[in-house]
């Protein structure tokens, strides 16, 4: 008895997970999916995977440290408005995010066809060096 009332309430749940309108949802899609990688391209489900399961810290890049990182890769014409840089103490690299604004959403914009890319902190600080700060 109690066995059917658990798979009864387990197949209610689920038809009730099933049923439901994703949350949201613009126009009939799923949010994520104004991103060129769909859900993969999504900002927030990278860095929301970033902070469960690495424990992970972000910091956003100012300006002129945004747009030498840009430069650096060659992605001036890109798009892109915000880098993040992400650091974990389980991981000893620092993983960086550019991203661009898709009709309200922040995108990830892939670089040498990657998500993020992951740097020491020595290799990062060479990059985000610039002539006037030597």
């Amino acid at each position: 008895m109690i066995r059917s009332a658990a798979l009864l309430a387990g197949v209610a749940l689920a038809a009730l997970f099933l049923c439901s309108q994703a949350a949201g949802q613009t126009e009939g899609q799923v949010y994520e999916n104004q991103c060129e990688d769909g859900a993969r391209g999504a900002f927030h489900n990278l860095q929301t995977f970033f902070s469960v399961q690495w424990q992970a810290r972000k910091a956003q890049l100012h300006d002129l440290a945004r747009e030498t990182y840009v430069k650096h890769h060659g992605m001036e014409d890109a798009g892109i408005t915000a880098v993040y840089v992400f650091q974990t103490p389980m991981l000893p690299n620092f993983a960086v995010v550019a991203v661009k604004p898709v009709d309200g959403l922040l995108c990830i914009v892939k670089i040498q066809d990657r998500f993020h890319m992951e740097y020491t902190a020595d290799t990062l600080h060479e990059i985000l060096s610039t002539e006037d700060q030597i």
